[in-house]
């Protein structure tokens, strides 16, 4: 067996030791080697793009670009990506019929 063998079980459990400082210096290392520099924060559970103005700045920035790769308006990234909560009682409800009907089916598109 591996000398390290305990030490990288104990890394798979979930949620286990974390060292965030350690983390931090890591990826600040990743983003110099890059040739980036960006602030490293770590996000909390429940977090959301209201607390990180910056992160929302750079959300916006990706969904702009990859809009117009892709030929959408400016905004209709935002606007699929807000559509997304109103959607997933819809999802939820699809989900539920595929588990009670006894047939597959593949839905038509």
């Amino acid at each position: 067996m591996h000398q390290d063998h305990d030490r990288f079980c104990a890394a798979c459990d979930y949620p286990g030791v974390l060292d965030e400082a350690a983390v931090e210096r890591q990826l600040a290392d990743y983003l110099k080697a890059l040739g980036m520099q960006r602030q490293v924060v770590r996000l909390r559970q429940g977090w959301t793009l209201d607390e990180h103005p910056s992160i929302r700045r750079s959300v916006d920035q990706i969904l702009d670009d990859v809009a117009k790769r892709i030929g959408w308006k400016r905004g209709d990234a935002r606007a699929a990506r807000a559509a997304r909560p109103a959607l997933a009682p819809r999802r939820s409800q699809e989900r539920r019929d595929r588990k009670q009907c006894k047939y597959k089916y593949s839905p038509v598109l």
